[in-house]
């Protein structure tokens, strides 16, 4: 079942907690899953992901760093951001870019013809 919602989804949020560092070494595993079972099935274009560090309303808490999350994000070409669900801190800002993302890789291109 997992596999079929990685084949045919336009997008991903991958999120991690910033104060549970083995759910933040899922993340390289998860990715590859979703790039496999993708490829698997002949599609080879790279969806839109965002990795998202959640629980930022535990920033006392934190184990891993905003700027190691930006390090994996940078590594694996997606967006990164920090969010608190619970305070819904960036929580709307991370869906709203995910879609802005699907609906980027979707429009047809235009290409501009040259007069001359």
């Amino acid at each position: 079942m997992r596999d079929l919602y990685m084949k045919n989804s336009e997008g991903f949020i991958l999120v991690y907690s910033i104060i549970a560092q083995s759910t933040f070494n899922d993340l390289n595993e998860i990715y590859e899953n979703i790039m496999k079972v993708r490829s698997d099935n002949g599609c080879y274009v790279v969806p839109p992901m965002i990795i998202a560090g959640n629980k930022m309303d535990l920033a006392d808490q934190r184990v891993i760093q905003k700027e190691t999350g930006e390090e994996l994000a940078n590594r694996l070409g997606c967006v990164f951001m920090e969010t608190s669900a619970k305070t819904s801190v960036n929580v709307i800002d991370l869906f709203l870019k995910c879609a802005h993302m699907i609906v980027q890789l979707r429009a047809p291109k235009v290409q501009i013809k040259k007069r001359g």
